[in-house]
């Protein structure tokens, strides 16, 4: 009897508390927009010299709600949450753009980061991943991979990552 209390407590416990299973944190900061600034960047996991990064060393995130569906990309459909992800060089000149969908996320609880699957069209897309203090649940670093040309995650090409870390509003 003991036992199937205990068991009838931990299940009660899971069910009321499932925001603490699963993945953490968000790229624009628990809000709409987040701001980012470059503290590292890896080729195949061994650290560059910042002076060595083409142009990407500030980010700044947005979430926008497609207004309409798309006739080129099938994945972006009318009312369906995306981000915009723009990079800028150190004198804040954009360098490039590039809009996402959320397509699957991971959670590891070893690590405690959530890992995010993006998604730019049908054939690529990129990963994020996202460091989050356990107590209040901010996101304190994000690593972006470079643009992967598969549906989903494939290990096998993921070659460089962008490591951001939260910053001031720079525009």
């Amino acid at each position: 009897m003991k036992t199937f209390l205990l068991m009838f407590y931990i299940n009660l416990m899971i069910g009321c508390y499932q925001q603490n299973l699963g993945p953490k944190g968000n790229v624009v900061q628990d809000g709409s927009e987040g701001y980012w600034k470059l503290t590292n960047y890896k080729v195949k996991s061994n650290s560059v010299a910042l002076s060595n990064v083409p142009n990407m060393f500030l980010l700044q995130t947005r979430q926008e709600v497609m207004q309409k569906d798309s006739l080129e990309v099938p994945i972006y459909s009318k009312g369906m949450p995306y981000i915009i992800f723009s990079f800028y060089d150190n004198t804040i000149g954009n360098v490039s753009s590039v809009q996402a969908i959320q397509y699957d996320h991971e959670y590891n609880k070893k690590s405690e980061q959530s890992k995010f699957w993006y998604r730019i069209d049908q054939e690529s897309g990129f990963l994020t991943i996202l460091d989050v203090k356990p107590d209040n649940r901010k996101t304190t670093r994000i690593e972006v991979s470079n643009v992967i040309k598969s549906a989903a995650y494939n290990a096998a090409s993921d070659s460089v990552r962008y490591i951001y870390e939260p910053t001031e509003k720079f525009k």
